[in-house]
């Protein structure tokens, strides 16, 4: 009779820890399975990465878009030599395009979310981000003001507005060269008003009712 070799050993060791165990069922997939430890919960190692993955969402996605960040150009490298080399091709570029935009669909308030969350974090650090302004420069500017309205001069009670010229940079951002300075909320509204144009037809209709007061 030939030695039984201690891989066997511990080979029917654990199909008899198996026999003696009851049938679970997987939390990840949900088909039944006989487990070889305790604790056991998922019926693969797929299963279980899996449910790691569902258990640390945010973790996972925080260390995703902290990979995009730092390797961002990177990335962007990887995608055109792919490009050039066919690899991927615009079959390809549409397929993705279309499940980014399918999910944003289907997660659009989650997403939405999100980017607002961001997005008041990097105005609590850097103010000034979406004019392209450093943290330096902003309270730079602030300082220069005495922390006033440019407009009406007056302390500001709030968090100031970044005032810049429109003919430049027509949506709520700026290249940072067309910054004018920080204004009060009232005052940001009225410059929107002289932006517009709207200073002259203020002055004749003024200009009229003086007129029909005189008359009268």
């Amino acid at each position: 009779m030939s030695p039984v070799s201690d891989a066997e050993v511990v080979a029917l060791r654990w199909r008899m820890r198996r026999v003696k165990t009851e049938p679970r069922r997987c939390d990840s997939c949900g088909r039944s399975f006989f487990p070889y430890r305790e604790r056991q919960v998922s019926c693969s190692a797929k299963c279980r990465k899996r449910r790691y993955n569902q258990d640390h969402v945010e973790e996972r996605r925080e260390l995703q878009s902290r990979y995009r960040q730092q390797h961002r150009e990177r990335l962007r490298a990887y995608d055109r030599d792919r490009r050039a080399s066919g690899a991927l091709t615009e079959e390809a570029l549409e397929k993705r395009r279309e499940n980014n935009r399918r999910y944003r669909r289907e997660h659009y308030d989650e997403l939405r979310a999100r980017e607002n969350e961001v997005a008041r974090k990097r105005l609590r650090e850097n103010p000034g981000y979406l004019h392209h302004l450093t943290k330096d420069q902003y309270y730079a500017l602030r300082h220069e003001q005495n922390d006033a309205c440019a407009v009406c001069l007056k302390p500001f009670e709030r968090t100031p507005l970044i005032d810049h010229d429109h003919r430049c940079c027509p949506k709520k951002h700026s290249c940072g060269k067309c910054v004018r300075g920080l204004v009060c909320y009232r005052c940001n509204a009225l410059l929107g008003q002289y932006d517009a144009g709207l200073f002259p037809r203020v002055e004749a209709y003024q200009a009229t009712y003086e007129l029909r007061i005189v008359s009268s």
